[in-house]
């Protein structure tokens, strides 16, 4: 059996056609502008490093007085991205914020800078630094680096993006050979120096025509330019009869009045969404009467109308990542109208809500605040004055989230649990967890705020959503509006802190293969920006806080060695497929009976890795597929999860800082607080918890098929 693809041949003409192919896959509109802002930021940033100056606004090190190095290259992608904010969107932000970072990277390295040291120098000695390691002003050093690595990440997204005209897939034999062996790190590492290589001889001919691209203000002659420069190097941009313009612009019209919706938009508009966020006679069950069950007993009639206007904020963006479709190449363009009650105050924020939001979505965003149509004078806008030192944390119902309410407790901490629910089987299992938590540390040392927001389901609905279709990315708003709603609870019962508990390894949830699409929930950069974003239009010094940032999911688990709490373990759940458990195993042909998880999406593999750390293992839930003993058994999906999770973590484990760097950019994190170095440390350690319980758990078969011989188990 052969693939029809070229897979990872060495042939440089089959990689030209991987090249082709990556770029008919997209629209040249995206591909010409996505290249030239790109390398017009690097550009810039270029000219000012040779000045000796770091990136000014927006550049965290900069405005520190010191640098850390692993820093650097993220610093650099915010500093271009608040100026073309259209670089971070789909189809092609991944691919280019990935170039540009390690673009970054490798001038770190030629300029003598290591991550990992000590001692750190300051902004000025490393601006210095910079200056000198990149030569000569005509090499355009920064800019040829780009092009290498933008290349090599075109031709890789397309080889990992799973070919169902193939067979077997370019996914699978990125991983395995034809006839199954696993590919060792050795030979993977091999392939992509002499990838990288050819990418890199690629830039040396495409930079010409890039440069000469750079000054050109009619896009035109730019689209132009870059087509001459692929048609050079062997590839081919295809021309679109009728396809010249961006996306089209899709509206959201958001009020908690339905009179308001329907002024300002057509609901026959399928570019028009109309969202009536409100309990009784919406299209969006949403409202703040779940905030009278908090301390205090506060009632509705004393809530702020900027907590109001807060909690139906960030419903409306969750909601219309839901309902409104992606494009064919997953771009989307939205534009928000949004009935408020303090419009002022929101109105100066709207770009820094953009800017948080498209973090996650990556969409084109624009937000607009207009009053809501209530009669009378406006409200007042003052929060309550009373304060508490009890922390607002969110709770899922999952491992982390009940593992951060077990440390707080633990510590003597009153925490004010706050979740979210669309459905009863959610709802049941958060109230259960809250149930056995109160059992064990007492019924006064917790509330519990339970929050409803989904379509509404009414037969009074006046607007019905449109149905929606199965699309990726449909739920990555969700964690806005889930720090939407703990800020809200905060500010209403006076409260300063606000926790998001999810451990380090899916916080930072790094690319574990270049063609995937990961959300970004934890980031620390939108937790950093939404912090900022809620200090300013509340004028209060809210902080929000992820204490398991630095720890493995094993980590994390350490206090439920106490007899009293293992017995919570199997009540949480992790999986990502677990309302759709008896699919999934009807599906597989096998019985769901005592199973709460599927056992091979990757939050179950880094649950099982953990609870083997933490010496858990009889203490964790049931899980429908058992990865470790029947791996020969697994579809294709589950298969590519292990592999793919496992060569990430034997990478990051075995190379050396700067090389990890190069491989995984995302552990470049610019935000305040962050340590990235600690996150690599971090992410190391939880490595060796998967090569751990893979190696005590695993049957014969997935030892084999990974390379875990007996002579490689304790390396």
């Amino acid at each position: 059996m052969t693939p029809r693809g070229p897979a990872l041949s060495r042939d440089p003409a089959a990689t030209a056609r991987i090249l082709a192919a990556s770029l008919g896959q997209l629209d040249d509109w995206y591909l010409s502008g996505f290249l030239i802002e790109a390398a017009r930021g690097l550009d810039r940033l270029e000219r000012r490093l040779r000045r000796g100056a770091l990136p000014g606004r927006g550049f965290e090190p900069a405005r520190s007085g010191r640098l850390d190095p692993w820093s650097v290259p993220d610093g650099a992608w915010l500093a271009m991205v608040r100026r073309r904010p259209a670089l971070a969107c789909y189809p092609l932000g991944e691919i280019v914020e990935r170039a540009v970072k390690k673009a970054v990277v490798e001038q770190l390295i030629g300029a003598g800078l290591r991550p990992g040291r000590r001692r750190r120098p300051s902004a000025r000695a490393a601006a210095t630094t910079l200056a000198r390691g990149l030569g000569r002003p005509r090499e355009r050093r920064l800019l040829r680096r780009f092009l290498a690595h933008f290349l090599f990440e075109l031709c890789i997204d397309l080889i990992r993006r799973e070919d169902r005209h193939s067979e077997p897939e370019p996914a699978y034999l990125y991983h395995f050979t034809i006839d199954g062996r696993f590919r060792s790190l050795a030979e993977e590492r091999s392939w992509r120096r002499w990838l990288t290589g050819t990418c890199a001889a690629w830039a040396e001919r495409l930079l010409p025509h890039l440069l000469a691209a750079l000054p050109e203000t009619d896009f035109g002659a730019v689209r132009e330019a870059v087509r001459a420069g692929f048609r050079e190097i062997g590839g081919r941009v295809p021309r679109h009869p009728g396809r010249g313009l961006p996306d089209p612009v899709f509206r959201v019209v958001a009020s908690d009045r339905l009179e308001d919706a329907l002024e300002r938009g057509d609901p026959e508009d399928p570019r028009v969404t109309l969202l009536v966020l409100n309990r009784v006679g919406g299209n969006v069950s949403v409202g703040c009467d779940w905030l009278r069950g908090g301390p205090g007993s506060a009632i509705e009639d004393g809530i702020a109308p900027l907590v109001r206007d807060l909690v139906e904020i960030g419903a409306a963006v969750y909601m219309a990542g839901v309902v409104v479709s992606r494009q064919r190449h997953l771009g989307r363009r939205l534009d928000f109208e949004l009935r408020v009650r303090c419009p002022k105050r929101w109105s100066a924020v709207a770009r820094r809500i953009e800017r948080v939001a498209s973090i996650l979505t990556r969409d084109d965003l624009t937000l607009s605040f207009e009053p809501r149509g209530t009669p009378g004078t406006a409200p007042h806008s003052r929060l309550a004055r009373r304060r508490t030192d009890r922390p607002v944390c969110l709770f899922s119902g999952g491992l982390d989230s009940l593992a951060g309410a077990v440390r707080l407790l633990e510590a003597g901490e009153r925490p004010i649990l706050l979740s979210h629910y669309a459905n009863s089987s959610l709802a049941a299992l958060q109230k259960h967890l809250v149930g056995r938590l109160r059992a064990i540390y007492g019924s006064d040392r917790l509330d519990h705020l339970g929050v409803y927001v989904a379509p509404s389901g009414a037969p009074s609905n006046p607007l019905p959503l449109r149905p929606r279709r199965r699309q990726p990315m449909a739920r990555f708003l969700r964690p806005f509006m889930l720090l939407s709603l703990a800020c809200s609870a905060a500010l209403h019962f006076g409260s300063r802190r606000v926790l998001i508990c999810e451990s380090g390894p899916l916080a930072i949830y790094p690319l574990f293969n270049e063609g995937q699409i990961r959300t970004r929930s934890v980031d620390p950069r939108f937790v950093g920006g939404f912090q900022r974003l809620i200090r300013r239009v509340s004028r209060t010094r809210l902080r929000i806080d992820n204490p398991l940032l630095y720890m493995t999911k094993g980590e994390a688990l350490e206090a439920f060695a106490d007899p009293r709490l293992s017995g919570l373990l199997a009540d949480s759940n992790s999986c990502w497929h677990w309302a759709q458990l008896r699919a999934v195993a009807k599906r597989r042909g096998v019985d769901a009976a005592g199973a709460t998880h599927d056992g091979s999406c990757l939050p179950c593999l880094v649950r099982r890795a953990a609870v083997h750390a933490a010496g858990l293992w009889e203490a964790d839930a049931g899980y429908v597929a058992d990865i470790f003993t029947d791996f020969g058994e697994l579809d294709r999906e589950a298969v590519l999860t292990v592999a793919d999770y496992f060569r990430f973590c034997e990478n990051l484990r075995t190379l050396p800082s700067a090389e990890g760097l190069l491989l995984a950019p995302d552990f470049s994190v610019c935000a305040p607080g962050v340590d990235c170095d600690r996150l690599l440390r971090m992410f190391r350690r939880s490595a060796r918890e998967l090569r751990s319980v893979l190696v005590a758990r695993g049957g014969r078969e997935l030892r084999r098929a990974l390379g875990l011989t007996a002579a490689g188990r304790g390396r």
